[in-house]
């Protein structure tokens, strides 16, 4: 049987951005009240981006600490407010629910009706993305060139800037192109500070 947790220290940088130390701590007190769990849970910044794979503990600790911070109830009435997701939703939920842009991204591909997928970038190298279930498979992975649509987007922007919703080429974001299906892609891409950015892609009814 697992034993009884009654008291615990939970670590965290103090240097880090706000957003992302309250889903730091929340994801560790998910590790502290989940019974299954150990007692001695040391987490790397890469479990806190865990929601898929072997990795069960981290995937449920990340899962509690999303519920705790951005309830499902709550955040599905804040994003049902506006029918058309976009960037400056985004912004906006960040601040309601004090967690990073990342962590709003991959809480609204959960919950949204609309497909669409969120490619986070550094520099013109895709770091990851999250998408609906319903969104067709991406033509490019991590760790590769982002398509060139995004890179001209993103030259010579300034940290914060948003860009005009632009129009992209099937061929160079899907896996299979006829999966848009007479539908098009639309792109807007959130310029954030030391090179990294934010892009979403909806894919829409003509």
């Amino acid at each position: 049987s697992t034993r009884s947790k009654n008291e615990g220290i939970i670590l965290f940088n103090i240097k880090r951005n706000p957003h992302r130390k309250n889903f730091t701590i929340a994801h560790e007190l998910g590790h502290f009240l989940i019974p299954s769990h150990d007692e001695n849970a040391q987490c790397t910044k890469a479990n806190m981006h865990e929601y898929s794979g072997a990795n069960k503990k981290e995937i449920e600790a990340n899962e509690f600490a999303i519920e705790l911070l951005a309830p499902k109830k709550e955040f599905d009435s804040f994003i049902n407010q506006k029918k058309e997701p976009d960037i400056e939703q985004i912004i906006s939920a960040q601040e309601k629910f004090s967690i990073s842009k990342e962590a709003v991204c991959r809480r609204y591909a959960n919950l949204t009706d609309n497909t669409l997928a969120f490619i986070f970038t550094k520099g013109t190298t895709t770091r990851y993305f999250s998408k609906t279930k319903d969104f067709p498979f991406l033509a490019f992975k991590p760790k590769e060139e982002v398509p060139p649509h995004i890179k001209e987007n993103i030259k010579n922007r300034t940290p914060g800037d948003i860009t005009d919703w632009y129009c992209v080429d099937p061929h160079f974001f899907l896996d299979n192109p006829s999966d848009a299906r007479g539908r098009e892609l639309y792109a807007q891409t959130l310029i954030q500070s030391n090179g990294y950015s934010i892009t979403l892609i909806s894919l829409e009814y003509e």
